[in-house]
C-alpha cells in the first residue's frame, strides 16, 4: 500500500525562533487541537526538542471508532524543524514533520507534513484519504491561526518574571482553558479545590462554606482568578437550585475574600467572574460598564451580590476586577455546545421573536482579555467581556446555521421556552442585553474574533 502525504503551509509574521518557541511551551499540543476535534491528550512526557519523549492521545478515526495513539518525537533541529512518528496506534505508518523557513527577521514560512499508511480496505482508500486530508487541513488551519494569535499576545503582554497565580473553578469550562493558557505563557499556576485527591501537586484545599484552609499556603500570590460557582445552565431552577447558584457565588466569594484579607502577603490583583446578567433585560439599549444595574431578575441579583462581595478587597489596597462575561463561544462547553445538535439536525432557529440581543465572546478572546486584564494594572472595577458586536438572536441563529452548512430551523416559541425551562429559559434565552466592551477597548485590548462569523469559523 502506498504512503499518503498531506502538506499545509502558512506565512507567519514572526521569526523562526519565536515560532519554534511556541512549539516548545507547555500545553502546546492541547492548544493546537481545535475544539470541535475528538482528540484528547492522555499523557505528555516531554517536548519536541527532547528526542525519545512521547505523547499519548485518544483520537476519533472515523464514525464512532476511537483509538489510542502513542507518538514519539524523533528528530529536532533548533529553530528549523522537528519530527515525530507513531510507535503505537492504528496506522501501519504515521509520520509528522514541522519545518520552518526564515523569510526575513520578522517572518517565516511554516510547513506541516503528514505521511501515513492505514489498514482500511483498498476499495475505501480514496474516500478515507480524502476525509483524512480534509480533516488535517482544518486542524492545521486552526493551529496556525492560534499560533499567530498566541505569539501576538505573548509579544504584547510581557513580564519581568513569571507570576504566581491562584485559580478557583480551574476544572470548569473557562477555568481549565485559562489555567492551560497561563501555564503555556510561563506562569506558575496553582488550583483552588474543595477536595483532595488530585495528582497535581499545585493544589490548595479550601472549603468555601467554612473557609477552612491552610492559610500559610495562600501567602505570596501575585494574582487570584475566582471563577468558581454552581452551573446556572444545569438543572431546573427550583428554590433549592437558585439558593445554590446564589450562595455558591456571593457566599463563596465572601469566604475567599475574608481569607485573603487576613494574609500578611495578599495578592496584588483579584479578578472575579461575573456576567452580563447584571444589566437585566434592557431591549436595544447600549450598555457599558457605566450603565445602571437591571431590576427584577434573579441573575441580576446574583451578579450584584457577587460583585459586592468581591469589592470588599479594595479596602485592603488590592486591585479588584469584576469580569462581566457574555455568552462564551466554544464547542468544548457552555451554551454553544448544547446548541450544536439541534442546529446540526436543521432544527435550530430563532428563540421567541428573535429580536433580543445576544452579547457573546469567543473563548480565545475571553482568555486573551483575562490575560490583558491581569497584565494591565490600570484596569479595575467592572469590565465587560463581550465582543464589540452583539447581535440579535435571529442573526445568531442564522450565522450558526451557515457555519454548520444547514438551513435555519423553525422558530422556538417563547411559550415553549417557558414551558420547558421555566425561569431559567426566560432569563437565559429570552432577555436582551446589548453590551459593549468599553473598558477593554479603551485599555488597548485587540479582539482576535470581533465578528460572529469569524468566531464561528474558528470554533465550529
Amino acid at each position: 500500500m502506498s504512503t499518503s502525504k498531506f502538506i499545509f503551509r502558512s506565512l507567519l509574521n514572526r521569526s523562526s525562533e519565536k515560532v519554534m518557541d511556541w512549539h516548545l511551551r507547555p500545553h502546546m499540543e492541547q492548544r493546537a487541537i481545535p475544539p470541535w476535534e475528538s482528540i484528547y491528550v492522555l499523557e505528555s512526557s516531554g517536548k519536541p526538542n527532547q528526542e525519545g519523549s512521547t505523547l499519548a492521545v485518544r483520537a476519533k478515526l472515523v464514525g464512532f471508532i476511537y483509538k489510542d495513539v502513542v507518538i514519539e518525537y524523533c528528530r529536532y533541529v533548533p529553530d528549523e524543524s522537528f519530527e515525530a512518528r507513531q510507535v503505537e496506534g492504528p496506522f501501519i505508518e504515521w509520520f509528522y514533520k514541522m519545518k520552518l523557513r526564515e523569510q526575513s527577521g520578522h517572518s517565516c514560512e511554516i510547513t506541516d507534513q503528514f505521511n501515513f499508511k492505514h489498514r482500511f480496505p483498498k476499495i475505501l482508500t480514496y474516500f478515507i484519504n480524502k476525509q483524512f486530508q480534509e480533516r488535517f487541513k482544518r486542524i492545521l488551519k486552526y493551529k496556525h491561526e492560534v499560533l499567530q494569535n498566541d505569539l501576538d499576545l505573548l509579544d504584547k503582554y510581557t513580564y519581568e518574571k513569571p507570576l504566581k497565580i491562584l485559580v478557583s473553578g480551574s476544572s470548569g469550562f473557562v477555568g481549565s482553558a485559562l489555567t492551560e493558557f497561563l501555564e503555556f505563557a510561563g506562569h506558575e499556576v496553582w488550583k483552588l479545590s474543595r477536595k483532595a485527591g488530585s495528582s497535581d501537586k499545585k493544589v490548595l484545599i479550601w472549603d468555601p462554606h467554612t473557609s477552612e484552609a491552610n492559610q500559610d499556603m495562600f501567602e505570596g500570590f501575585d494574582a487570584v482568578f475566582h471563577l468558581a460557582g454552581d452551573n446556572i445552565a444545569k438543572g431546573w431552577w427550583s428554590s433549592k437550585k437558585k439558593t445554590s447558584i446564589l450562595e455558591s457565588r456571593y457566599k463563596g466569594t465572601e469566604q475567599l475574600v475574608k481569607l485573603l484579607s487576613h494574609l500578611k502577603k495578599p495578592p496584588k490583583t483579584f479578578i472575579c467572574a461575573s456576567a452580563v446578567g447584571y444589566y437585566g433585560d434592557r431591549g436595544s439599549e447600549v450598555l457599558s460598564e457605566d450603565s445602571a444595574p437591571g431590576k427584577g431578575l434573579f441573575l441580576t441579583k446574583v451578579c450584584q451580590y457577587w460583585e459586592r462581595a468581591a469589592r470588599e478587597l479594595e479596602e485592603k489596597g488590592i486591585r479588584v476586577v469584576t469580569t462581566r462575561f457574555g455568552m462564551v463561544l466554544s464547542t468544548k462547553g457552555g451554551a454553544l455546545k448544547k446548541m450544536l445538535l439541534p442546529f446540526q439536525l436543521g432544527l435550530g432557529g430563532k428563540v421567541g421573536h428573535g429580536h433580543q440581543y445576544v452579547s457573546w465572546i469567543a473563548i480565545d478572546d475571553l482568555i486573551g482579555a483575562l490575560y490583558h486584564t491581569l497584565l494591565t494594572p490600570s484596569l479595575n472595577g467592572a469590565v465587560n467581556f463581550t465582543s464589540p458586536h452583539p447581535v440579535m438572536n435571529c442573526q445568531f441563529a442564522k450565522e450558526l446555521s451557515k457555519a454548520l452548512n444547514r438551513w435555519p430551523g423553525p422558530p422556538f416559541p417563547a411559550f415553549i421556552v417557558r414551558l420547558l425551562f421555566g425561569q431559567k429559559g426566560e432569563e437565559l434565552m429570552l432577555t436582551s442585553s446589548r453590551v459593549e466592551p468599553k473598558k477593554l477597548l479603551e485599555s488597548g485590548y485587540t479582539f482576535q474574533f470581533p465578528s460572529l462569523r469569524q468566531a464561528f469559523e474558528h470554533v465550529v
